[in-house]
């Protein structure tokens, strides 16, 4: 059985260096299995089957030992489409949502565009996929990724970007069917550095066919992604929630965190959307303010917003806020749940509504336990 990394992140040191945490709170859906093949077993496995293994892209690759190793039924399944095996309509639908190559809500709010997010698992490296919408109200879907090495990789960032937020257009209230004509094939460099407004070409095709999707447009967004709130579930919040303190003397800072650890690990999260405005309060009064997403997805890829899902710095946090005898009576941090933006969270199916109000002292604590080289 694979052992899947549930340590710190890259984005994680990265973002304490900079005085801020990355901040995970969702979890892709899909059930893993319960044992993975080994890759001949994979290798003797029908198409059906072997997608049926495939991994989300948040957990496909996996620590064994002291090393990254990618899910082997994308390994599996990459191989495959090299020796020019296809897929059928019905094996490509379900290995793009499986994967988390394309995600879609099922239910989503009138006064938005219809949004998709498409990605590149490790069984789609060098191909992209294209969905032309049969509806001329809509607009295509793509992402693309190419196997050429590149000079510069701001282009596959900002590819990147552009794909996993798409705006297809605006429906009407009501249940829709939305039918795309796709396509699999080979991405190239001219992929990437083209017009971002333009499907790519895609060349020797390993898909061609059509996929549809059912989805229900309602009124609100708190239909779509329903309020939650109870004391079990404010209990996993302020349990997730912390305030770390670095630096030494007068160079010390604060950063207020969602810890990614904490909420992946807690299954009264599952599928609950944080999406945090907080107020930092000293005696009753407002000092700071600031809105959080607590998200898988890196800064870069939050399009569309200016939430910062890493976590959010307190300068206004005293420097003796760490000290073990600092006094911080009146210090404390109000966090309460909003719908704001909450649809970039595609994870979650519901979003917490709650309300928090958090003592600093306390939440410096948890920072010290949540993430131990905080001082």
């Amino acid at each position: 059985m694979w052992e899947v990394r549930t340590g710190p992140t890259l984005a994680m040191l990265v973002a304490l260096a900079c005085g801020a945490v990355s901040a995970r709170a969702q979890r892709q859906e899909v059930p893993a299995p319960q044992s993975q093949p080994s890759p001949d077993e994979l290798a003797r496995l029908g198409l059906d089957e072997l997608i049926a293994q495939l991994q989300p892209i948040e957990s496909e690759t996996m620590q064994v030992g002291a090393e990254d190793v990618v899910d082997p039924a994308s390994v599996e399944l990459k191989r495959r489409l090299d020796s020019a095996v296809s897929l059928t309509d019905e094996q490509a639908r379900a290995a793009l949502l499986r994967s988390g190559a394309l995600r879609l809500r099922t239910v989503w709010p009138a006064n938005e565009p219809f949004t998709v997010s498409m990605r590149v698992p490790a069984w789609l490296r060098g191909r992209g996929v294209n969905l032309l919408p049969t509806s001329t109200a809509l607009r295509p879907a793509w992402v693309v990724s190419t196997s050429e090495t590149l000079s510069c990789g701001n282009p596959l960032i900002a590819a990147a970007m552009r794909a996993r937020s798409q705006a297809l257009g605006t429906l009407p209230v009501g249940r829709h069917r939305l039918e795309f004509e796709g396509r699999l094939g080979v991405g190239s460099t001219f992929d990437i550095f083209g017009p971002s407004s333009k499907p790519p070409e895609l060349g020797f095709p390993r898909w061609q066919g059509r996929i549809a999707f059912d989805v229900e447009i309602v009124a609100d967004i708190d239909i779509a992604i329903p309020c939650q709130s109870s004391p079990e579930l404010d209990a996993a919040v302020r349990a997730a929630c912390g305030v770390l303190v670095f630096g030494e003397g007068t160079e010390k800072f604060a950063s207020f965190i969602v810890d990614d650890r904490a909420v992946d690990s807690d299954p009264r999260l599952r599928g609950i959307g944080l999406s945090l405005a907080a107020e930092l309060l000293h005696d009753d009064r407002i000092v700071a303010a600031f809105d959080l997403l607590a998200s898988t997805e890196s800064r870069l890829y939050l399009t569309g917003t200016d939430r910062n899902p890493f976590g959010a710095s307190l300068p206004e946090v005293p420097a003796s806020a760490g000290e073990a005898r600092a006094d911080l009576s009146g210090w404390q941090l109000r966090v309460r749940g909003t719908n704001r933006d909450v649809l970039k969270l595609w994870a979650a199916k519901e979003r917490w509504s709650g309300e928090l109000v958090l003592p600093l002292a306390e939440l410096i604590a948890r920072g010290r336990e949540l993430v131990p080289i905080a001082r």
